[in-house]
């Protein structure tokens, strides 16, 4: 893994952003196993990414812009 940040970088992001770590929340997706070209994979059905999206845009204090153009990579 490579990032373009300097280290002067990444220390101000943790010390500055350190304090919004006293505020989260987490959520898990729940899926179905299914196996996809000889990999397995957990498949989260459309309704829960939609579910996800419109609280990231509530989160993020966002209009709910057109969010099917965000899910509807299938």
């Amino acid at each position: 893994m490579s990032t373009d940040l300097t280290f002067d970088d990444m220390l101000y992001l943790g010390t500055a952003y350190r304090v919004a770590t006293h505020n989260l929340e987490t959520y898990t997706l729940q899926g179905k196993s299914q196996m996809i070209d000889g990999q397995a994979f957990e498949v989260v059905p459309q309704s829960t990414r939609d579910e996800m999206t419109h609280i990231i845009y509530q989160a993020l204090e966002t209009e709910n812009a057109d969010s099917t153009a965000l899910t509807n990579n299938e």
